[in-house]
Parts: C-alpha cells; structure tokens; sequence
C-alpha cells in the first residue's frame, strides 16, 4: 500500500529536514524570555 503522504505530494523526510535546518537559527534567538526548547512532534 502506497503512503497517502506520499501520494499527494507531502515528504515527511523532507519536512524533517527542513526542521534541523531550521533549528539552529531559532535556537540562537533565545534569551531570557524563552521557556523551552523546540518541541518534536
């Protein structure tokens, strides 16, 4: 059975991708304010 993702276009490999890409620039905007970390899901 083919993945209903895959079939309309949608990559989970690439959308995690696009998380650790991500998470160094957000991170290295936290300061006093910030409570946590990123949340996965």
């Amino acid at each position: 059975m083919t993945n209903l993702y895959e079939q309309a276009g949608v990559s989970i490999d690439a959308g995690q991708e696009s998380v650790n890409l991500m998470k160094e620039s957000v991170t290295s905007t936290h300061g006093a304010a910030v409570l946590a970390e990123l949340a996965y899901h």
